[in-house]
């Protein structure tokens, strides 16, 4: 699972025509919120997935996501049940992902799809009052290029940590309101897009995050960047720069530890990479004496690579093994552009255990 959530979701599945749709309603909730209707299918090679809620006010966010591996499942990634979605979806707003046509680095035929996205929700819902775009990493790259053109096709764009050259990758002309955020390792490619802004462009908002690791930001600190770019349309005003970090709660160890190593469950493999959420949690780590920039074993059946301690997946080459603690303070195990739940053959409910090791390792993580 993601994140556990004190709302349990209900799910009504309907096929039809080629078309799933899933309703989800709340359960234990202390105050129901409206039905949301989530529809997944096909569109013009890519896979899209629209979340519509009963009581929609006619603003539509679409999503984009970042670079993924080319040998990925083509995926609309939306996660509905959790925020920002589930407070955005709760407000009235309509969200729609689209998995582009294709993966990797696709920057021009991504924009296209999400156009097409935009064009297909208007004919099959009614045109929507105002567009935003919310993008991470390569797809950051994407809400900027989209904000600059003319004449604007959105109200509005958030970038988080966008993956870019600005001057080589951007015209330097925003024509819309954008909230760039960053994290504490992002801030100097964030401010170089303002820097070099052209006569005319639209002054942008920035939100800082106190934490390292790029695009590691949490739904409550998304939803407050969403929430606030919002504001900006409506109002014409936005505090410019703002620090909007929210730290998790922190969580009791399930860890089991035996013979120098902690054992704890994988909670979910992430679709498009195959990356390993677990229930490690800080203190675990801490017992076993392996601090940030120290490589430790991990085991799993018959396999046991060497692993980085670090912040984010940039800290290793291609292919690498990196584990680090996620805005939700999830222990992610992973590799670099590569399955990470394919080389070891791990499913979620499967245990798997971290040992440390007595070298340290010189790595390149930034801070």
């Amino acid at each position: 699972m993601r994140k556990t959530h004190l709302i349990r979701w209900g799910m009504l599945l309907t096929l039809g025509a080629g078309l799933m749709t899933a309703e989800l309603r709340a359960g234990d909730a202390p105050a129901a919120r409206p039905p949301v209707t989530v529809a997944e299918s096909a569109l013009d090679g890519c896979k899209i997935k629209i979340a519509v809620p009963a009581n929609w006010n006619g603003t539509l966010l679409l999503l984009a996501h970042g670079r993924w591996s080319e040998d990925a499942p083509l995926t609309a990634e939306m996660f509905e049940t959790e925020e920002p979605c589930r407070s955005l979806l709760a407000d009235g707003w309509m969200i729609a992902a689209t998995s582009y046509r294709r993966n990797g680095w696709i920057v021009d035929e991504a924009m296209l799809d999400l156009d097409a996205l935009q064009n297909h929700v208007a004919a099959k819902y009614g045109a929507p009052k105002r567009v935003f775009l919310y993008g991470k990493s390569m797809g950051g790259l994407i809400a900027v290029k989209m904000a600059e053109r003319q004449p604007p096709t959105l109200a509005g764009a958030a970038a988080n940590c966008p993956a870019m050259d600005p001057v080589r990758d951007t015209a330097l002309l925003p024509r819309i309101p954008i909230v760039l955020v960053y994290t504490h390792n992002e801030t100097k490619a964030s401010f170089a897009y303002s820097s070099h802004l052209k006569p005319g462009s639209v002054p942008m908002a920035f939100r800082t995050v106190k934490r390292d690791g790029h695009c590691n930001t949490n739904g409550q600190e998304e939803l407050a960047v969403l929430r606030d770019l919002a504001a900006r349309v409506d109002t014409g005003k936005i505090e410019m720069l703002r620090d909007v970090t929210f730290t998790p709660l922190p969580v009791v160890s399930t860890a089991e530890f035996r013979d120098g190593r902690a054992s704890a469950a994988v909670t979910e493999v992430a679709t498009a990479f195959g990356n390993l959420k677990t229930a490690f949690v800080p203190a675990d780590l801490e017992r076993l004496g392996i601090k940030p920039g120290a490589r430790f074993r991990l085991e799993a059946g018959d396999q046991s690579p060497t692993v980085l301690f670090g912040t984010g997946y940039g800290d290793v080459p291609k292919g690498e093994w990196v584990a680090f603690f996620d805005a939700d303070g999830r222990f992610i195990l992973a590799r670099n552009f590569a399955n990470a739940a394919a080389q070891l053959g791990c499913r979620a409910g499967d245990k798997v255990s971290l040992k440390a090791n007595i070298e340290h390792s010189t790595s390149n993580i930034q801070h």
